[in-house]
């Protein structure tokens, strides 16, 4: 699934996503409103380097397409904030302590773990305390926003659908309700579409 210094090239390029960030100003680089909130230049970018340096994995289970996915993902955190669907501090220290203990018990997640953040000159303290709690909490917000989608927007039993069933309804309402307003096209062209194609 993965070759041998997969998790090397994911840390070299979260490095260069962190470091983009720190010092950038995104004020200036607004390129496309989702339901009235900002896509951001960088957005865009960042979750293109993701999904390269992930290339290694067989049939992902996520866009490759960047735009695509900076879209769906704005829609569910509006979608989430119109809905008042949140994730508790204490949540995510939940899944925190479960993922550490899982992870201090895991020989080759410990070799993994010690490879990514190698590269990316970030210490595990620095992972657990500031790159897992954000990671976690977007896991569990979009998670919750899919499920109120599928049990308070539609009369079908989920019991009743499959897996797949439940992703279309999910993609289909999300098209049929994502308002996007394109500010810099030429951007928006640039990295619209799919990098296994």
């Amino acid at each position: 699934m993965f070759n041998e210094d997969w998790y090397e090239n994911l840390g070299e390029g979260l490095k260069q996503i962190l470091e983009s960030k720190a010092s950038d100003n995104p004020s200036d680089d607004i390129v496309a409103y989702i339901n009235g909130i900002p896509i951001y230049k960088n957005e865009i970018i960042d979750r293109k380097t993701k999904i390269m340096l992930l290339n290694n994995i067989e049939s992902p289970n996520w866009s490759t397409n960047p735009v695509e996915y900076v879209y769906r993902e704005t829609y569910m955190y509006y979608y989430a904030a119109k809905n008042n669907i949140d994730v508790t501090d204490k949540e995510v220290n939940e899944t925190l302590n479960f993922q550490k203990q899982q992870a201090e018990n895991s020989e080759e997640f410990q070799k993994w773990i010690e490879e990514y953040l190698s590269r990316a000159d970030m210490t595990i303290e620095q992972y657990w305390n500031v790159l897992a709690p954000e990671s976690y909490r977007n896991s569990i917000l979009k998670s919750r926003v899919y499920k109120h989608i599928l049990e308070n927007l539609t009369d079908i039993n989920t019991e009743e659908i499959s897996p797949e069933e439940q992703t279309n309804y999910v993609n289909q309402f999300i098209k049929d309700n994502i308002k996007i307003d394109v500010i810099n096209k030429e951007i928006i062209d640039l990295y619209n579409n799919d990098i296994y194609e």
